[in-house]
């Protein structure tokens, strides 16, 4: 299995989990009167890196190797980036508030400290999401 037809699925099943948990978060919200808070979007990134996990190993029936597994890692949290950017540029435009004016009132550098504080903790989070993922299919394999 090729890392672009793991990215490829881990993006889909991304895109997935964010609408899923801002549709869950808006329902919870509505209902219950209960705010989900922003630590509910950490689902969609270590549910789709088990997954992900989990796909390669059904396939390949080997493990990933340790390299491997933090070089995708990397790119999990630029994927699980760029779509969440994307989803909260379109909420923007939709609810006709200007994202450029929200942007700079925060600042590149802020934005870039705040990226990279975000990496710092979340690609450790995925690293072990997308290990604990492949171990759990594998254990399902040998049964």
């Amino acid at each position: 299995m090729t890392n672009g037809q793991i990215y490829k699925r881990f993006t889909v099943v991304t895109v997935i989990m964010m609408v899923a948990v801002i549709v869950i978060s808006l329902v919870v919200d509505q209902v219950l009167g209960i705010d989900v808070g922003s630590g509910a979007g950490i689902v969609s990134l270590f549910v789709p890196a088990m997954d992900a996990g989990g796909t390669y190993v059904r396939a390949t029936r080997t493990l990933l190797k340790k390299g491997r597994m933090w070089r995708m890692s990397c790119a999990f949290f630029g994927i699980n980036l760029a779509v969440g950017l994307l989803i909260f540029i379109a909420l923007f435009v939709v609810s006709g508030a200007s994202f450029l004016a929200a942007f700079a009132q925060i600042g590149l550098f802020t934005f870039l400290i705040i990226l990279v504080v975000m990496a710092v903790i979340l690609i450790p989070i995925t690293r072990f999401s997308l290990g604990f993922g492949a171990r759990l299919a594998f254990k399902q394999l040998e049964k």
